[in-house]
């Protein structure tokens, strides 16, 4: 089963990003998103950084919540600066008026998304490489 889920993680993740993005209202409207919206959204990111991490038995339950936390929320920082600047360019500084929720946060959630499982990545690229050369 987990070898199953390994293999189609990433079209998992994709499909949960399309999905809601079309569904769900946009920071990057008019009036922004009610309160709940923002932990819902660090929710999301923080379970499809831990789904990234599952298959791996290199790491501990408790390495797999903290790491998938941790860059989870500097992925959306990182997002939410990188949006902004992004949307000013296609619709100009008014962009609230304009834009399109579903573009604005496939933008928003594919960067968020992205920085956060490359930096998991990277940590999980480190950790083989390491007890591969303790081995």
């Amino acid at each position: 089963m987990i070898e199953r889920l390994s293999s189609k993680r990433y079209l998992f993740i994709f499909l949960v990003i399309v999905i809601w993005s079309v569904f769900t209202d946009s920071l990057f409207q008019k009036g922004g998103v009610d309160w709940y919206m923002h932990y819902a959204i660090l929710f999301l990111t923080i379970c499809l950084s831990a789904l990234y991490l599952l298959p791996l038995f290199s790491f501990t339950t408790f390495e797999k919540i903290f790491y998938s936390t941790l860059f989870s929320v500097i992925g959306l920082f990182i997002s939410l600066s990188f949006t902004e600047k992004i949307l000013e360019q296609i619709y100009g500084y008014d962009y609230e008026r304009v834009v399109s929720n579903i573009i604005a946060n496939q933008i928003f959630y594919s960067l968020a998304i992205s920085c956060s499982i490359g930096a998991l990545a990277i940590i999980r690229w480190f950790k083989e490489r390491k007890e591969s050369t303790t081995a």
